[in-house]
């Protein structure tokens, strides 16, 4: 009897201890697929916070930041002005709501399509511009790709110029706020327009949907978005106190829950930005002396939260980890780094795929940060004890990245995942050298790397 009873109870054991994980499966699997967020400080380019910010998603209306960017891009090259009116074709009169309601044959000024784009967020006008842009939507959208990846948007694809559905076009987090901070730096002139929070077209008011705008302390500008297959995406710039703050978020299940959750991302980021604590020991632009052990980054924090946004997702706070880098780098801008072969001048962050190196110009140091991983931030830099390979020196940033995804793509998919370091050197003739590095290993998985790979360095720590 004793035997059966203790027989019974170790198989209820066991099979609450299956309910328990299957229910913990279960909620997991609940968790919003269209999520993803980032925040990053805008005067530094440090990344604050993230959560799949590499995730493939759709962008919706955000695809008319880079719409309008384009419309920027046209006015400081004197192809258009502001005055400059705009035909309007058929097709562009055809597109679905969100619209303004231009006609065929009409014309529109360029100053009236974008505060359509900003504040209505207008697919007839998106197309009016594309067509008068570059002759076809189709060709325009090309054009917004080969610029996305211009200015370091390597995982973004423009398929039209409104956000309307289509399977094809697709953009990460991480991607539209380097967006989000070229508009701000490189349009600087034309920012105040994402600011409108309602706007008069031939006697009508038109308001828009951003209502942070007028509910966020700080809080000027930038888009949201929305298709049935993203949810309820937004990019938001917020400034207070001397500190400025770029967020996006994706996959909101409501407006009022996006919302809610970019002002609680943004509460917090402002928190961080304060303190300084970016690092445990160390600040951002002040790295280490070479003889010290390396700095190590720990977690800042992690914010339990039930928002019906991301509501199964763990919010992690992400850290930095500042590192001398090798070689003369030219000056940067932001969070930005654009993938040009000729590296913009005024420049302050090279953004290169999971890294971002950060020059001080205070210091005059490089300083680099590389994210490994969305649930486990762990950040590596260059010279911190860790083994890495170089799979290859290339005379563009564009180049070395190849090779590093190329060298991913090929090792077991233990391996796949280390992060990549693209390091810049001058070499004798002036010229700038990019180093492509997969790093994170310790010495057994780098020669093993290697092994599979046919041009390929072991590089042990400190080298």
């Amino acid at each position: 009897m004793i035997l059966n009873f203790f027989k019974k109870a170790f198989i209820s054991l066991v099979l609450c201890t299956l309910i328990f994980a299957f229910d913990s499966n279960g909620a997991w699997a609940k968790a919003n697929p269209k999520y993803a967020s980032i925040v990053v400080d805008g005067n530094t380019g440090q990344v604050i916070s993230e959560r799949y910010a590499d995730k493939k998603l759709y962008p919706a209306s955000l695809t008319k930041m880079m719409t309008l960017y384009m419309v920027f891009d046209a006015i400081k090259k004197g192809d258009w002005t502001l005055d400059t009116r705009l035909y309007v074709s058929k097709k562009a009169e055809q597109q679905v709501p969100s619209k303004l309601g231009v006609k065929r044959g009409q014309r529109i000024s360029v100053e009236d399509a974008i505060k359509a784009l900003v504040v209505k967020s207008a697919n007839d006008v998106a197309v009016v511009v594309a067509e008068n842009h570059s002759g076809s939507e189709y060709r325009f959208a090309q054009a917004m790709t080969q610029k996305a990846k211009d200015i370091g948007m390597s995982r973004t694809v423009f398929k039209n110029a409104s956000g309307l559905p289509n399977s094809k076009q697709i953009s990460t987090a991480r991607d539209m706020a380097v967006l989000g901070m070229a508009l701000i730096h490189d349009h600087s002139e034309f920012y105040h327009y994402f600011d409108d929070k309602s706007f008069e077209y031939k006697g009508k008011t038109y308001r828009g949907h951003n209502n942070l705008l007028s509910t966020y302390r700080g809080m000027d500008g930038l888009k949201t978005g929305y298709i049935r297959a993203s949810g309820f995406n937004l990019v938001s710039s917020a400034r207070r106190g001397g500190k400025h703050l770029v967020g996006v978020v994706f996959g909101g299940r409501t407006s009022n829950s996006r919302n809610r959750h970019m002002a609680s991302l943004l509460d917090r980021g402002f928190r961080i930005a304060k303190s300084g604590t970016y690092l445990a020991s160390a600040k951002i632009g002040t790295p280490p002396s070479p003889k010290q052990k390396p700095v190590m980054a720990t977690q800042i924090a992690a914010l339990d939260t039930t928002m019906d946004i991301g509501a199964d997702d763990i919010y992690d706070v992400s850290i930095e980890l500042a590192e001398q880098g090798s070689g003369d780098i030219p000056s940067p801008l932001g969070f930005l780094e654009r993938a040009r072969e000729k590296a913009a001048q005024n420049a302050n962050v090279i953004n290169v795929a999971s890294q971002i190196f950060y020059y001080d110009e205070k210091q005059d140091k490089m300083v680099t940060a590389v994210m490994n991983g969305m649930n486990h931030p762990k950040l590596y830099g260059l010279d911190v004890g860790e083994w890495s390979i170089q799979v290859g020196a290339f005379n563009s940033r564009v180049k070395s990245e190849s090779a590093i995804q190329n060298a991913r793509s090929r090792l077991p998919k233990i391996l796949e995942k280390m992060p990549a370091v693209n390091v810049p050197v001058k070499d004798r003739g002036g010229k700038y050298l990019f180093r492509a590095r997969l790093t994170g290993l310790d010495k057994q998985e780098a020669y093993a790397a290697c092994s599979v790979l046919d041009d390929c360095m072991v590089i042990a720590p400190k080298s």
